[in-house]
């Protein structure tokens, strides 16, 4: 029996450069702009300040509607004096408590194919 000795040479150059911090900083940007832009239309519109406001933080990890009265209109509560109240009456339909859950339903999967894209991944 013979020993037979293989050099196997793999240039991972490429790869390195698919996984790059940039790379994923990229399709993050992509995905979070298009997530707000998704969200939008389910963000209650009594003056529109509320749709108005929303952006992607500095740290670019999440999405921030930051006004006095955002945390009661995304949960759909108000407590006041350790009581709370739910918020009934939306003034636009189809508006309403947590749109982030609304919009993921229908954009979930489009969410995902935007950071993939953005990211310069599958190509």
């Amino acid at each position: 029996m013979a020993d037979v000795g293989v050099d196997i040479k793999v240039d991972l150059s490429g790869f390195s450069n698919k996984l790059s911090p940039y790379r994923f900083r990229k399709g993050a940007d992509a995905m979070l702009n298009q997530m707000l832009m998704d969200m939008d239309r389910y963000i209650p519109k009594k003056s529109g300040a509320l749709r108005f406001i929303g952006h992607v933080n500095t740290g670019r990890s999440q999405l921030v509607w930051q006004a006095p009265y955002a945390r009661a209109q995304y949960y759909g509560k108000i407590m006041k004096k350790g009581a709370t109240y739910s918020i009934k009456n939306y003034t636009t339909p189809g508006t309403g408590p947590r749109w982030d859950l609304k919009a993921k339903a229908k954009y979930g999967k489009k969410w995902a194919e935007v950071f993939v894209k953005g990211a310069g991944f599958g190509k």
